[in-house]
């Protein structure tokens, strides 16, 4: 519960008083709540209370814009200041008010920003409570907002004093007070209605069922363009224009949800077809036998989105410096202004007093003009003249009737003339530039659209101004630069020595010579300048006429190089390497040519000599091919010779280990012998496709040891890649020797299977694993792996110690011997 004020001297007749009204704990009443409404929409508020303060309690009589009681008592927390200081209250910012900026009213709900409160007063000066409104935003109250609050808050005094007599009426039943209070009535209700009548704000009062209008005020009535009669009865709709009758649908739907519209942007049709934009307000006066009758109150913010519009046309002047020309700077700017004030014209018009001439830009054309000497600029006249000389900005509603270009009338009016503004720009006290802004008939120009056009002037000729500056200097860093080029260019090639460096006129003659030239050719350059080059070929060349065929061909293909002999001066011929350029003209037409000239005798010489050797290496070379093919060829032809009397001497032997010791011995011969064939039968020596060499191994160990495949099938995943001719002898020997283990150890009796072959490059490492499905092996440990194995997996263990490599041996379903080695040698 709110607090009271504190009591003070006369407290006890102030509540002897308010007691007198019977106010408290009473109802609502129309009377009361139409008041706090009108006091919203008057001033754009969203909460309006009349609140008054009995004894250690405050009673709302009337809250209009907060439907929690709760809420709107503590709102009412700042009307006991008013009826403690006898006095207003007001509160442009409560968060700066010390008094107020730790308020729980202000940090929380119902966020308290803005507060006007003034007292309600009797007759006798006692204060029984408040009328205030309050914001969530800052604000000021206007002169005008603050005698209305006056006023309204006289009117709730006056509700009251009528109360109060109304309930004497009923107790003393006097006719003449009855009679007194009805005279009272009257002329509260004419200075209501004056107040709303008189209003600078559109008022109507809505039936919202119907949307018919019950009620307007003169304000309305006037800027509409109809009479009052006209309007009562008509539908609401009607008055809309037709770009806002969704958006007054919508906000029927929300005013028959929430009972308040506020501050929503919509356009208004007059009476003539013209529009008004405004700003929409909209509260709920009473609810009864017809329904929902709503208070209407539209603002005229026209002014203010005219306003917008210029501020966001003229930001949007900004997209104009993508401009990199003036012309097309300027053009685009005045078909924008043209645009967007809707005038038939725009134009900027240069001055040049210097030449007598100025040059007009627009969205039409760009054209240069004399100066007539009888006016300042035609077709203006002498005195708009002197005043755009003078850095005035001329405005002309109408030419016909203007005095300042009476002479010229004629000429303006040919020219399409009716009304014009003309902004000049002022640069050093000198007048250089005009914006003309004009319009085909008669038009009072509004304050705005001078301020407009004054601010697209200035901005777009500033723009200009910076173009041409730009333009102005990056013109002279060019020049500067190719003054530097040109500089440099022409030390370069004085000084170069090893390159006969001239020009040549477009006929073929010597236009200029340098160092490297006199070097090359012999001659000094003012025996040599004029004469045609033909002067530096071999007589031969000159008389099937090559040097005008490499000219013609440069002029066409803009460039010719060529390899040939030439002549020196002593008639010494040199071989030289040439490149001619043609230079063109900027309108493409020949200018002459750039020609280069290398003195590579010596080059060449070398380039001879160096072919003489190559084929020699490559002789050599060939027949180092042949005598390493012949050398592979042998070793495998004895290898071979090998094997045979292995297989010569297994016969012989009965013994079935030693025969089965020179069998194994005999597959290692030839895997060998495989390496030295797949070297025979290839040229590069220094590697070998181990993959194909693979393939072919195990399937020719699977014939030498005869095991038919119906019983044990071989699986082969092998990846192409290639190893050096060492590195495949190891590895060869070592597949060799894991197959025969798999075939001699997994597959006893009849038992069938699998033996899977897996090589392939991994990374930086090669991967080589044999496997199989067969019975298995115990996983030896401990160190005790060399003493049990048998002679052939000694010999591996050795071979991957060779390679640099890890055999692992795993042990499951089967058995399976990987080994990984690095792919390179280091």
């Amino acid at each position: 519960m709110t607090q009271s004020p504190s009591t003070s001297a006369n407290e006890s007749a102030r509540l002897a008083v308010l007691s007198e009204y019977r106010i408290l704990d009473t109802p609502p009443e129309p009377e009361f709540d139409e008041l706090t409404a009108l006091l919203a929409a008057i001033l754009e508020v969203p909460i309006a209370l009349i609140s008054f303060f009995g004894e250690a309690r405050v009673w709302l009589k009337s809250s209009h814009g907060i439907a929690d009681a709760e809420s709107a008592r503590d709102a009412a927390t700042f009307c006991s200041h008013v009826v403690a200081n006898n006095g207003e209250l007001i509160v442009g910012d409560a968060r700066s008010d010390p008094r107020f900026h730790d308020s729980p009213l202000v940090t929380g709900v119902p966020h308290v920003r803005f507060y006007a409160g003034v007292p309600l007063r009797t007759s006798d000066g006692l204060v029984l409570g408040s009328l205030c409104a309050i914001d969530h935003k800052p604000r000021q109250l206007t002169p005008l907002q603050r005698a209305q609050l006056d006023t309204l808050a006289r009117q709730v005094t006056v509700l009251l004093e009528l109360r109060r007599a109304s309930l004497e009426l009923q107790a003393q039943r006097s006719q003449q007070r009855a009679l007194h209070l009805r005279n009272v009535l009257r002329e509260s209700e004419a200075k209501y209605r004056m107040l709303y009548d008189n209003l600078a704000d559109m008022c109507a009062t809505i039936e919202l069922d119907s949307l018919q209008i019950v009620d307007c005020n003169d304000t309305l009535s006037r800027v509409l363009g109809y009479a009052k009669e006209e309007l009562i009865g008509r539908s609401l709709r009607s008055i809309y224009a037709p770009e806002s009758l969704k958006a007054q649908a919508e906000d029927q739907v929300t005013f028959t949800r929430t009972h308040v519209v506020h501050d929503r942007e919509r356009v208004l049709l007059r009476k003539d077809g013209s529009v008004i934009e405004t700003s929409l307000s909209a509260t709920v006066l009473e609810t009864g036998a017809r329904g929902v009758i709503a208070l209407t109150v539209w603002r005229d913010i026209s002014a203010r989105k005219k306003a917008e519009r210029d501020r966001n046309f003229l930001a949007s002047l900004t997209d104009l410096q993508r401009h990199t020309d003036v012309a097309g700077l300027m053009s685009a700017a005045t078909a924008a202004i043209a645009a967007y004030l809707k005038v038939e014209r725009a134009t900027f018009v240069e001055i040049d007093a210097t030449q007598k001439q100025y040059s007009v830009s627009s969205q039409h054309s760009r054209a240069v003009v004399g100066i007539d000497g009888a006016y300042a600029l035609s077709p203006w006249g002498a005195q708009v003249g002197a005043e755009q000389r003078a850095g005035t900005t001329t405005i002309i509603d109408d030419v016909r009737s203007d005095p300042r270009v009476a002479a010229g009338v004629a000429t303006c009016q040919r020219l399409g003339f009716g009304a014009f503004i003309a902004v000049p720009q002022i640069r050093n006290g000198v007048w250089v530039a005009s914006l003309c802004v004009s319009t085909l008939a008669a038009h009072v120009w509004e304050e705005r659209e001078v301020i407009l056009v004054q601010a697209a002037a200035e901005r777009t000729f500033l723009w200009a101004e910076q173009l041409r500056l730009t333009a102005a200097m990056r013109e002279r860093e060019l020049q500067a630069l190719r003054q530097k080029d040109e500089e440099r260019f022409r030390t370069l090639v004085e000084g170069v020595k090893d390159y006969a460096i001239y020009l040549l006129d477009a006929q073929g003659h010597v236009a200029s010579w340098n160092a490297g030239a006199h070097r090359i050719h012999g001659y000094d350059e003012q025996e040599i300048v004029g004469k045609h080059i033909s002067i530096f070929y071999p007589e031969a060349e000159r008389e099937r006429e090559h040097p005008e065929e490499v000219l013609a061909t440069a002029e066409v293909q803009g460039h010719f190089s060529e390899e040939g002999w030439r002549v020196r001066r002593d008639g010494t011929h040199f071989w030289a390497d040439v490149l001619v350029t043609a230079i063109y003209g900027e309108d493409r037409s020949l200018v002459g040519f750039a020609k280069v000239t290398r003195d590579i005798s010596e080059r060449r010489k070398a380039e001879e000599i160096l072919q003489q050797r190559q084929l020699q290496l490559s002789a050599s070379l060939r027949e180092r091919e042949i005598l390493l093919q012949e050398v592979h060829h042998r070793v495998k032809n004895n290898l071979q010779v090998i094997s045979s009397l292995l297989s010569l001497q297994m016969r012989k032997l009965h013994e079935p280990h030693a025969r089965t010791a020179l069998a194994q011995c005999n597959a290692r011969v030839e895997a060998i012998a495989m390496i030295h064939e797949k070297l025979y039968q290839v040229k590069d020596y220094t590697s070998i496709r181990f993959d194909e060499y693979a393939r072919g191994l195990a399937v020719n160990i699977f014939g030498v040891v005869g095991v038919p495949r119906s019983k044990v099938a071989l699986v082969l995943d092998v990846e192409p890649f290639s190893l050096d001719v060492d590195r495949a002898i190891l590895c060869g020997l070592a597949l060799n020797e894991l197959i025969h283990n798999s075939l001699k150890h997994a597959f006893p009796d009849e038992r069938t299977g699998h033996v899977r072959v897996q090589l392939r490059r991994d990374g930086d490492s090669i991967f080589m694993a044999v496997g199989d499905d067969g019975i298995g092996v115990s996983t030896l440990e401990h160190g005790d792996h060399a003493k049990r194995v048998s002679l052939g997996m000694q010999l591996v263990q050795m071979l991957v110690t060779q390679l640099r490599g890890e055999l692992t041996v795993r042990s499951g379903q089967g058995t399976e011997f990987q080994v990984r080695f690095p792919a390179l040698v280091r």
